[in-house]
């Protein structure tokens, strides 16, 4: 962006680094990034966790950690796919060329985040709230049983 980028047209401005537009959208993709991060390194913790426990880790602690990986996953494959399709925005067509593989991480991001419906993943994670958090009841995590 900073050697061949070019602000937008309507931002009256002479380098795409100091176009509003640019700055706004890597802020966010930035923030959201972050947010995947903590959250992904949250539920690699409580999994680390979960496995000190072994054989004393209860239902409600499996459940706990199905959920925080579910929410993890949730949210790192729709900010993966956003920042993948959004970087096009800041870098322009031309970035689009062979030359330089950005859609290569576009197509990988697509085929990991449909390989695990979404949709699924996020419905389970609506169902543990409103099953369990408001009528207190275990949820039912997908894998068969804790690790030993």
């Amino acid at each position: 962006m900073r050697a061949h980028g070019r602000p937008w047209p309507e931002s009256g401005l002479d380098e795409a680094t100091q176009d509003p537009y640019h700055l706004q959208l890597l802020g966010r993709l930035s923030a959201s990034v972050a947010a995947g991060i903590a959250l992904a390194d949250s539920a690699a913790l409580q999994y680390q966790e979960a496995l000190e426990r072994g054989a004393a880790l209860d239902a409600t602690a499996w459940g706990q950690l199905a959920l925080r990986v579910a929410q993890a996953k949730s949210v790192a494959s729709e900010v993966a796919v956003d920042t993948t399709s959004q970087i096009f925005q800041t870098t322009g067509a031309r970035s689009t060329a062979n030359a330089h593989g950005l859609d290569i991480y576009w197509r990988n991001v697509r085929t990991h985040s449909v390989h695990d419906p979404l949709p699924y993943r996020q419905r389970e994670i609506g169902q543990y709230l409103l099953q369990y958090l408001l009528q207190a009841r275990l949820p039912q995590p997908r894998l068969r049983k804790p690790p030993a």
